[in-house]
């Protein structure tokens, strides 16, 4: 069975943070102590490894939480 882009992105951020907020509508930024830019950056690079898309430099600052991570790269892999 095929994991949806969600769990795949879940994964992702459950092995990057060190602790997660109980709901995903507070997987971002403001919410997840240690999110930094550099922490910013190895997301980026590994959700370009996981889906094999690159994303854009100039929209890596939408890239600033769970929900908006996967309309991102849903619109890449159409």
């Amino acid at each position: 069975m095929e994991l949806t882009v969600e769990q795949q992105l879940a994964t992702l951020f459950r092995g990057l943070f060190e602790e997660l907020p109980v709901y995903k509508d507070q997987w971002d930024v403001l919410h997840i102590d240690g999110w930094d830019s550099l922490l910013h950056m190895v997301l980026v690079s590994k959700i370009e490894q996981e889906f094999s898309i690159r994303i854009p430099p100039a929209d890596y600052l939408q890239c600033t939480s769970y929900e908006a991570i996967c309309k991102k790269i849903k619109g890449i892999l159409r």
